[in-house]
C-alpha cells in the first residue's frame, strides 16, 4: 500500500475560493533478481495504465516512475519515484507492464562475456598449449543472491523506444 507523503494545495482559478488538494504518496516498491534480470515491482493502488509514466534516463542510469490521478473535482493523488539501475543493467532492453494496479519493470542483466582459451605456440618448439584466463569464483554470499525465483514475465513497452522517456503498457 502507498504511504502518504503530504498534502499540498493550489488555486483552481483566479477568482475561485476553493482550492484543490494534491496528495503526494510514496508507492511501495521492491527490487528482486535472478541470473538473467533485475525486477522492479511498484504497487500503485487506484492507478490506471494511462495515469502512469515510466521514464529511463540514459545519462544518469535511472528509471523514474510517476503518476497522477484525479480522485474528485478538488482532490488529486500523485507520486514520483526515481530508482538507480544496478550496474550490470542492459538499458537498451528494459521493459515494463502495468497489470492489476502493479507496475512490473524488467531490467535484463548484461551478459558476462567469457573469453575463449587462446592457443599459443611455445617458442623454439612445435608444441602448442592453451592459455586460459582464470576468473574469480563468486563468493558464497553471491550464490545466495541469485535465487531460483523467476520474477514476473514482462512484455516490451509499446514496441517503441525514445531515448529519454517510455510509455507503460
Amino acid at each position: 500500500m502507498a504511504n502518504v507523503r503530504g498534502i499540498k494545495g493550489g488555486k483552481v482559478g483566479r477568482n475561485s475560493s476553493e482550492q484543490p488538494s494534491f496528495q503526494e504518496i510514496v508507492p511501495s516498491s521492491v527490487w528482486s533478481d535472478d541470473e538473467k534480470c533485475h525486477y522492479l515491482i511498484v504497487d500503485l493502488p487506484g492507478f490506471k495504465r494511462e495515469e502512469v509514466k515510466l521514464q529511463l534516463d540514459y545519462q544518469t542510469n535511472n528509471v523514474m516512475v510517476r503518476g497522477e490521478r484525479q480522485v474528485s473535482e478538488l482532490k488529486c493523488i500523485r507520486f514520483e519515484q526515481t530508482f538507480k539501475l544496478p550496474k550490470n543493467s542492459d538499458t537498451g532492453k528494459i521493459t515494463g507492464k502495468f497489470e492489476g494496479e502493479i507496475l512490473h519493470v524488467t531490467v535484463p542483466k548484461v551478459k558476462e562475456q567469457k573469453e575463449e582459451p587462446k592457443e599459443k605456440e611455445e617458442k623454439g618448439t612445435n608444441r602448442k598449449f592453451v592459455e586460459e584466463n582464470v576468473k574469480e569464483k563468486p563468493s558464497k554470499g553471491d550464490d545466495d543472491k541469485q535465487g531460483g525465483d523467476q520474477g514476473p514475465s514482462l512484455e516490451n513497452i509499446n514496441g517503441e523506444r525514445n531515448k529519454q522517456s517510455e510509455g507503460v503498457d
